[in-house]
């Protein structure tokens, strides 16, 4: 399969011992994490880097809209109350008809081209800042993983559209002004259509704990980290007998007062 080379390379900002030391501040953190992991951690003697594979694109959009501009107005009217009329307010909703064009422009809208990393962890994959990313060079990821992207380019500029197309009924929103909008129709022309293959810095963490597999996911860029870890149920045990205990002396010092 002919493969579209990477264009770009936002650089790794965070070292490797930097991404170990937020690795174990991670576990540390995690009270209810059996202490046995934390020994484990202790031994784990570097992390994994990581460049994973996104697409961005830059349009240019002119959008044609229809739809209808609320503006509310304050109703005044007598109502009866304990036997006299009361005036009371209610607000209504005059709708007009609406009509008119927007133009956007977007600049390197990032759409992830990697599979390998599960939802509920690509939180922390986020918030990228690619202004300072390099041209491609063989330099930068060398000892580092690349891997290659999952999302072909077709289907990428797909999920770019829904991203395009939820800032331009933003703005068709805006451009009909009003108390409330209702959007009937839009319809979208792209233009200078481009996109960049880029590659993002990833420091994975992986370690078996009783057997099972565990992943820790470090942003390579802002520090941020997101990833599984067991349970103790000991642990957890104490802390609801322990919060049992708290509350039943709250409550004799309660009966006592």
């Amino acid at each position: 399969e002919r493969r579209i080379r990477p264009r770009a390379v936002v650089p790794f900002a965070l070292e490797p011992k930097g991404a170990q030391e937020v690795f174990r501040k991670w576990i540390a953190g995690r009270w209810f994490a059996p202490n046995a992991l934390k020994e484990t951690v202790r031994a784990v003697n570097g992390v994994r880097g990581v460049y994973l594979p996104c697409w961005t694109f830059d349009a240019h959009t002119t959008s044609d809209y229809q739809g209808q501009r609320g503006v509310d107005r304050v109703v005044h009217y007598q109502q009866m109350q304990n036997g006299r009329s009361v005036t009371m307010t209610r607000v209504e909703t005059d709708w007009y008809f609406a009509s008119g064009s927007v133009s956007l422009s977007f600049n390197d809208t990032l759409v992830p081209a990697s599979r390998s990393i599960p939802d509920h962890l690509a939180g922390v994959l986020t918030d990228w800042d690619v202004s300072g990313m390099q041209p491609f060079s063989e330099d930068y990821v060398a000892g580092f993983t690349v891997e290659a992207y999952q999302l072909a380019l077709e289907p990428a500029f797909g999920e770019a559209k829904a991203i395009f197309d939820a800032h331009i009924l933003g703005a068709v929103r805006r451009d009909i002004g009003g108390n409330h909008q209702r959007v009937s129709s839009v319809s979208t022309r792209y233009d200078d259509v481009t996109f960049k293959h880029i590659l993002l810095p990833v420091w994975i963490c992986s370690y078996q704990f009783k057997g099972k597999s565990w992943r820790v996911v470090v942003n390579g860029q802002t520090g941020a980290v997101k990833g599984d870890r067991p349970w103790s149920a000991w642990k957890i045990g104490f802390a609801v007998l322990a919060a049992a205990l708290v509350a039943g002396v709250i409550y004799l010092l309660n009966q006592g007062s």
